[in-house]
């Protein structure tokens, strides 16, 4: 069985959330053509770790970075205008989705990540708000936060 690391489950609870995002994935893809007007959301790896001491939770903060961009009025020679709605909403979406965990109501479901084992995220939080980062040459939006999940694999759970 391969054994998951803290950015794969990042990538995958990010992947169960409606975001309209076109993907997610550890890399943007080459092809902005494919992603470029629906957005897409790059999960850049763990940044730090909160530890949960004497425990089986995992505590990682990942850097996140969600992109739009505009191709098709570069290649017409047009002064390109970043589509910074588009990715700043998919960014809220994500926000808005860690809230769910502070409703004492919330049950946090098991989250099965193809190819691994099953795992429980059983908190997402914000650590950081989601940032506008400029970009030179003008038709690339990109957002950046980090974000905190605390997570165990089901079978961590059942020992």
């Amino acid at each position: 069985m391969n054994m998951l690391d803290s950015a794969t489950v990042a990538k995958a609870w990010i992947a169960n959330l409606s975001t309209g995002a076109a993907g997610v994935a550890m890399s943007l893809p080459a092809d902005t053509d494919a992603w470029a007007s629906d957005g897409f959301v790059v999960v850049e790896g763990v940044v730090g770790t909160g530890g949960v001491p004497g425990s089986r939770l995992r505590s990682p903060v990942i850097s996140i970075a969600v992109y739009a961009a505009t191709p098709e009025t570069v290649a017409q020679g047009i002064k390109p205008k970043a589509p910074w709605k588009v990715a700043s909403n998919i960014a809220e979406i994500i926000v808005r989705e860690t809230d769910r965990y502070f409703n004492p109501e919330f049950n946090p479901a098991t989250l099965a990540v193809s190819g691994y084992e099953n795992v429980n995220v059983i908190n997402a939080y914000m650590v950081t708000d989601p940032v506008r980062v400029p970009d030179d040459t003008g038709h690339l939006a990109l957002y950046r936060f980090n974000l905190g999940l605390v997570w165990s694999s089901n079978e961590l759970l059942n020992v």
